[in-house]
This record gives structure tokens, sequence and C-alpha cells, in this order.
């Protein structure tokens, strides 16, 4: 069997995706898969996830990364920015600021189960694996079939959050539709006969 991994280029958009495919005679069970795996080298690491219930979203929690595994994820499906977000902010050296400091946000599009994994290893080097939440997600693919993981979409900074956000939300506004403008445009239409 083969399995091909492609990831995307990144001179332009800030964003990695995977992709999967095989030449079996029978379709192939995929029960694990991540977007991408990065690998960083600081003294420390501090992630800031954000949780949520009825009335108090978007809850943010920061705790420094030591030696293991930290996972933020969700099984709830559609559902699943009801209590935890699908997006962090990464500080290196020092918890994340808004001016200073260098940054990772990080976010999956992906609107379902996911699963971030935060691994700082036996030489202090962490890894962050971004990935559709392997509970209940097995996927049978058919041979000459390509399955493509969900984008993860990220942006550094050297000068905090604020920069990292801003950074961000022009490639958005760059790369991706504008579905207001979009949405608008569309009502503007004039009305089948």
């Amino acid at each position: 069997s083969s399995v091909s991994i492609l990831k995307q280029n990144l001179s332009n958009k800030p964003h990695l995706v995977g992709e999967v495919s095989h030449k079996e005679k029978s379709p192939v069970t995929l029960w694990r898969y991540s977007s991408t795996m990065l690998y960083f080298k600081a003294n420390k690491y501090f992630v800031t996830n954000y949780h949520s219930d009825w009335a108090k979203e978007g809850q943010p929690e920061t705790c420094q990364l030591t030696a293991g595994k930290k996972i933020v994820d969700t099984k709830l499906g559609t559902r699943a920015a009801m209590q935890e977000e699908p997006f962090f902010e990464l500080g290196f050296d020092e918890p994340a600021k808004e001016n200073e400091g260098k940054v990772m946000l990080g976010t999956i599009g992906w609107p379902g189960n996911f699963r971030f994994t935060f691994e700082v290893d036996n030489v202090g080097a962490l890894r962050v694996i971004p990935a559709i939440n392997p509970y209940a997600s097995n996927y049978k693919l058919k041979a000459g079939e390509t399955f493509t993981t969900p984008e993860f979409i990220f942006a550094m900074s050297d000068n905090g959050i604020g920069e990292a956000s801003r950074n961000l939300h022009n490639w958005a506004r760059q790369y991706q539709v504008n579905i207001s403008t979009a949405w608008s445009n569309r009502c503007r239409s004039p009305a089948p006969k």
C-alpha cells in the first residue's frame, strides 16, 4: 500500500493541509489523521485556549506546557464550539501578550469534532498537532480517491497577538471569500422569472 502526504506551500497562505490516497484493491479505513505537525524549540511554552457555556462564551484559560501532552478537544460534533473553541494562542518563552513577544495563533477549518495536541518532548521541543478528533471519525477511503484533511490556519508574530491577529485578518480578506459581500450581491440580483 502507499500513502501520499502533501503539505501546502506556505509562500502566500498561512495554512497547512494533508492529503491521503492509496492504490489498494479494497477501501482502507482512516482512523487518525491530522492537518500537520509543527515543531518548535523555545525555553517555555504557554497555551491559551477558550471554553464556553451559555452566556459565558470565549472564556480564556492559559497554562504553561510541561513535559508530556495537553489535549484540547471536543466530541460534540456540529456543536463543537459550545464548550471548547477550535482556536488557540501559543506564547513562546512567556504567556502571549497583545503587543510584544513571539506568538502563534491557530485554528482548524473544521466545524465538527477537533483535537489540538500540544506535546513537549524529552529535549524540551514542542509538537503542535491540529486534527479531526479520532473519536467516531473512521473514514473509508476507496482506491483512487483522495482524502484531504481540514486546513490548519495560523499566524506567527514576534510582536504579540495584536500583530498576529491583524496578519490573519489581512490574509483572510485577501484569500478567503467575503461572505457578506457574496450574500449582499446575491440579495441584490434580480429575482428569476
